[in-house]
């Protein structure tokens, strides 16, 4: 094991040698105590983004297109097509669907509002 401080955390599963080089720095006060806790977190940022929210566990909650906040058609297609072989695979469709179904008024009105803007834009153009 390399003699150096682990200064960033790792963005791979770190190996019992590793963990056990860590710890060692940890019981001589090289590092804090909370570092491993710190190490996940910052996995968990640098994948769902640091201005994710947290779930009530304190996990971070994905938000992106296909998420379920932000559900879309393509990803409910995607799972009808290729996530037959998953474990309550009808029941997840269902969510999913259910969950692209009530989103349907939030897309329609972001879809608006932003058609409204960009005609804005066009008539300040002129």
């Amino acid at each position: 094991m390399e003699q150096g401080i682990p200064l960033k955390p790792s963005a791979i599963t770190l190996i019992p040698e590793e963990i056990e080089w860590i710890e060692g720095l940890i019981a001589q006060g090289q590092l804090p105590p909370d570092w491993f806790e710190r190490c996940d977190d910052a996995r968990d940022a640098n994948v769902f983004g640091v201005d994710a929210p947290k779930d009530k566990r304190g996990y971070r909650m994905e938000q992106g297109l296909g998420s379920p906040r932000n559900m879309t058609q393509q990803s409910v297609d995607a799972y009808r097509k290729w996530g037959k072989d998953e474990p309550d695979y009808d029941r997840n469709l269902q969510k999913m669907q259910k969950l692209f179904d009530e989103q349907a008024p939030q897309r329609e009105q972001r879809r608006a509002s932003q058609l409204e803007e960009r005609r804005q834009e066009l008539r300040a153009r002129r």
